[in-house]
């Protein structure tokens, strides 16, 4: 269906006034190997204060191709398994106006929403360490299928890999998590797909980008949402939940930076109270 229209999509370099026809990418070879085509540097741009964050925005199949069958309703879900994560959701129906429209354009008619990750403490020795709550992370699920029971639903989950250095609490808390939210898709008959970070990264432009790259390509691609769920620094986490939910859907991106004159350069709001979770 859209596969016809991606042939004829095209893209801008983002170093060149160029224009490329971007590829159809297998799958089940390198994710990220459709940025490399038309990306030359291997590491994003730096915004100066004078500059900020602006992406090139293209597509690719998506994770889960049944999500464009026509005439349905479709969910995607992402999932940032940090206990200061988030759990994101995409809504929409193939109706006739979005069938021929690529992961990039169908994400502005989709419907965004974002739920922290509901959390618990639990102690170890005389530590106290927040993690996933599964009664709470389990009804959230239920929620989300119980909103359209005869919606295809998908999920997205990150996964990560605590480094040599990490602790032993960090080794703990990201098997704990990952198993949990697994074994709780399992259980409710959704099927997923684990991504690790740098691989959903690397395919939306982000290695090394940090949190602020995060927030301004979520911006970007959800301005609808920015407003209501990615007005502060902290909300990275909202953010990534989002923009693994978009690469599930096929989104792609490669990262650029733009001048801004400085009298529209505006600080984000630095919010340290804990913000509420529609």
């Amino acid at each position: 269906m859209w596969n016809r229209v991606l042939q004829g999509n095209i893209i801008r370099h983002p170093s060149s006034v160029a224009y490329r026809i971007f590829p159809s990418i297998n799958h089940d070879t390198n994710l990220g190997r459709c940025l490399s085509k038309f990306t030359t540097f291997a590491t994003p741009p730096t915004p100066s204060p004078t500059s900020s964050w602006e992406f090139d925005i293209c597509s690719e199949e998506p994770v889960f191709p049944e999500l464009l069958k026509p005439y349905t309703s479709s969910v995607i879900i992402g999932v940032d398994p940090d206990s200061s994560g988030a759990i994101a959701t995409l809504r929409w129906s193939n109706s006739d106006a979005v069938l021929d429209l690529p992961p990039d354009q169908l994400i502005s008619v989709a419907q965004p929403v974002v739920f922290d990750m509901p959390t618990e403490i639990w102690k170890m020795t005389t530590r106290e360490k927040k993690q996933p709550s599964p009664a709470a992370f389990l009804q959230l699920l239920q929620n989300i299928a119980a909103e359209d029971p005869k919606a295809a639903v998908r999920a997205a989950i990150e996964f990560t890999t605590p480094t040599h250095l990490s602790g032993k609490y960090a080794w703990y808390g990201s098997g704990f998590a990952t198993g949990l939210i697994t074994g709780l898709f399992i259980a409710e008959s959704l099927e997923y797909q684990r991504i690790s970070a740098p691989s959903w990264k690397r395919s939306l432009g982000l290695t090394r980008a940090g949190k602020e790259g995060s927030l301004a390509l979520a911006r970007q691609l959800f301005p609808q949402a920015a407003e209501k769920y990615l007005k502060r620094k902290k909300d990275h986490g909202r953010a990534e939940a989002l923009l693994i939910a978009a690469w599930a859907l096929g989104v792609r991106a490669a990262p650029c930076v733009v001048d801004v004159p400085s009298s529209s350069s505006t600080s984000e709001v630095e919010d340290t109270s804990a913000g509420d979770s529609d």
